[in-house]
């Protein structure tokens, strides 16, 4: 009877236990099932205010994007480099040149020097928080650079840094001399020099040493330029307003323009050079008499004295003479009356045996006396 009474106890303890057990596991699958719906809910509750964040904070960030400096660097880099615009650059920059030059030497000048090498930009420090300093090179030598500044707040398209200067780096280092006769008149690049604006050195032709008191002579003027970014075109016009014949003397690295003669030699003139300079061969070769020689020099000149006192008693003897490949040339008037020519001839001397030719070259001054133009000097030229 106790054993059955206590199985009964031990019965009804057991199912009392296994009562507990159940409502407890009954309880907890409650429990489960709100704690997930809770946690669901909060979950969503934070996707959802997630997604509000972000479509709400999406347009600032694309604005913080969209104004970050280096987009507006490449921007500007694509407008003005990308190709390069070196006009567009010239007016940006407001380049200042000599006034021989200007945008169009500018703008051939930088495209020599670049090439067809292509150009990148990187940016380098500024020293200040609120500049972006950009440099443009073109792999081998630094073209230019650009800066932006921040302007505070962005424009329609969030862009908050603007531009704020460019520069280009060129070497305006080309310089010229020129000399010419002063009465010419002097282009560079096909634009006119002002002689009077430049500083000028006079000097005076070799020639003029002959010429009588008072008479003006052949002078040149010569200058230096500089401040040129390639060697530049020079061109003169002389007094008659042609070509000046300018060229470029390599020894002394200067351009020269050569006097400009009478354009043609008159009929009268040539026949008096001529008649003068023959007088005198003829004369050194005891083929002419002074009397001859006085019909075209000036008997009161020194010349006329020096070949009045010349010795030609050594002259060999010979049969005959003749004058071939004549002509007149540099044929200059100076001022009233005065001017020169000159001659230039072959004397071949005759003898029996054979035959002597003797190259003549002389200028010949020319000057009024008593109304007929007379020889006052004579030069022999090399």
């Amino acid at each position: 009877m106790a054993d059955r009474a206590t199985r009964k106890v031990k019965n009804r303890a057991g199912t009392q236990k296994n009562g507990d057990r159940y409502l407890h596991e009954k309880t907890s699958g409650k429990g489960k099932i709100v704690f997930y719906s809770i946690y669901a809910g909060l979950t969503f509750l934070i996707i959802a205010a997630t997604a509000v964040f972000l479509s709400r904070f999406k347009p600032y960030l694309a604005s913080f994007e969209a104004g970050l400096p280096k987009y507006k660097a490449q921007e500007i880099f694509e407008r003005y480099f990308d190709p390069a615009d070196f006009g567009a650059l010239y007016d940006k920059c407001g380049i200042k040149l000599s006034e021989y030059e200007g945008k169009k030497e500018f703008v051939g000048y930088m495209a020599s020097l670049v090439g067809a090498r292509p150009l990148s930009y990187r940016d380098v420090p500024s020293g200040d928080d609120a500049v972006k300093r950009y440099v443009v090179t073109d792999g081998v030598t630094k073209i230019g650079e650009f800066t932006l500044v921040e302007k505070g707040e962005g424009d329609e398209n969030g862009n908050r840094w603007i531009e704020n200067s460019f520069r280009l780096f060129y070497a305006a280092t080309e310089s010229i001399r020129v000399r010419v006769p002063s009465d010419s008149r002097v282009f560079v690049n096909e634009r006119e020099v002002d002689l009077s604006s430049v500083e000028t050195v006079i000097t005076e032709d070799e020639r003029n040493k002959h010429l009588p008191e008072g008479v003006g002579g052949i002078t040149y003027t010569a200058f230096s330029l500089d401040g040129f970014l390639v060697a530049p075109s020079v061109r003169a016009v002389d007094r008659f307003g042609n070509d000046g014949n300018i060229t470029y003397d390599e020894k002394e690295k200067t351009y020269v323009s050569p006097v400009s003669y009478e354009l043609s030699v008159p009929d009268e003139v040539y026949k008096l050079a001529e008649g003068a300079a023959q007088s005198y061969a003829k004369y050194m070769t005891l083929d002419a008499t002074l009397g001859a020689v006085q019909k075209y020099f000036d008997p009161s000149s020194d010349i006329y004295s020096i070949i009045k006192k010349s010795d030609t008693r050594w002259y060999t003897p010979h049969s005959g003479y003749k004058f071939e490949s004549a002509e007149a040339s540099e044929y200059y008037v100076y001022g009233e009356g005065v001017f020169s020519c000159r001659y230039k001839c072959d004397q071949r001397i005759i003898t029996t045996w054979e035959k002597f030719d003797f190259p003549l070259d002389v200028t010949l001054y020319f000057r009024n006396v008593n109304g007929k133009p007379l020889v006052y000097d004579m030069v022999t030229n090399n």
